[in-house]
């Protein structure tokens, strides 16, 4: 079935519904992140033990993916109701925190949902090697709770906003480019300074605590966005056709879930490239209209994130 036929299977006016946008859900969803993530520093301030700052840089980490998350709803403009709306809080309030070009991963992204299923996503890097040996699992959740991955991030979005490495969301730094160090320097201040200025400002007034940014973005961050990654359009049905219902996987997530590898609706994959500018909020609904219709029988539904990681695993 094509995307096409899957969106006339539905009443016209119930896909309008789908489609409305509401400043009030948006704005709600942005501040109950940022809470959140305020709620993280409290806690460690207040208590100060060990543990605590483990459970904070979980829970941050969940939020700094929030954050990637809602840039990404931004960028196809399906968050807030106007375009600059989308794109002022996508920048200033969910980019720049963690170190993300709204722009340039706008263009980069659209690419991704035109080319998902071929060799030409840009994506592919990303997914296409799933499912991998336990072993080979196991490590990269090594890495990324040690923060070797994070590290290697790091290096090349400062490389990606220098210029001497193109833009690409698989970080792995092979196409490079040259450029003078004037020219260099000339664009880590202009890609960097909004990302700047909001740390700047953040360890002015955290102090020592500002570093369980670092701690969460270099550990658990690494780990969540890497399982997010990968359940989205690894190991699919198909992942040679360009049809959404073969190539994308929609995952089930629990409260637990939700907190970590999947906020902000994010886990409704399938749904999202079936119909992207539908608001976040809405993809719930639409899943469930979806399977009401029976659209979804025959797609990869995973009722958990285990489900996933055992779907990513050579058995």
């Amino acid at each position: 079935m094509k995307t096409s036929e899957v969106l006339e299977r539905l009443p016209r006016e119930e896909l309008q519904n789908l489609l409305k946008k509401s400043d009030l859900k948006a704005s709600l969803i942005l501040i109950f992140n940022w809470l959140l993530i305020a709620s993280c520093f409290v806690a460690i301030k207040l208590f100060p033990e060990w543990w605590v700052w483990i459970l904070s840089a979980i829970v941050l980490a969940g939020r700094q993916l929030g954050l990637a998350i809602l840039m990404h709803d931004c960028c196809h403009d399906g968050f807030f109701k106007t375009k600059w709306m989308n794109r002022f809080f996508g920048k200033w309030f969910c980019a720049a925190p963690v170190f993300a070009d709204l722009d340039r991963y706008r263009t980069y992204h659209l690419e991704h949902h035109k080319t998902a299923g071929s060799d030409s996503d840009p994506d592919r890097p990303n997914y296409i090697n799933y499912p991998v040996s336990k072993a080979s699992f196991m490590r990269k959740m090594l890495r990324d709770l040690l923060g070797l991955t994070g590290i290697k991030v790091l290096y090349l979005i400062i490389k990606m906003n220098a210029g001497t490495v193109k833009y690409q969301l698989s970080y792995d730094g092979s196409k490079t480019l040259e450029i003078s160090l004037f020219s260099q320097l000339k664009n880590l201040v202009v890609n960097l300074w909004p990302s700047l200025l909001i740390h700047t400002i953040a360890f002015y007034f955290l102090g020592l605590h500002y570093f369980l940014f670092w701690f969460a973005y270099l550990s658990f961050y690494m780990v969540f966005s890497r399982i997010r990654n990968a359940a989205e359009h690894g190991s699919p049905i198909d992942s040679n056709d360009l049809n959404p219902l073969v190539n994308t996987r929609t995952t089930i997530a629990n409260p637990l879930e939700r907190l970590t590898v999947a906020p902000n609706y994010v886990n409704y994959h399938l749904e999202h490239h079936l119909l992207p500018s539908i608001p976040p909020y809405q993809l719930k609904e639409f899943h469930k209209k979806l399977s009401q219709l029976g659209v979804l029988k025959n797609s990869k539904v995973a009722k958990n994130y285990g489900e996933v990681i055992s779907d990513l695993i050579k058995m």
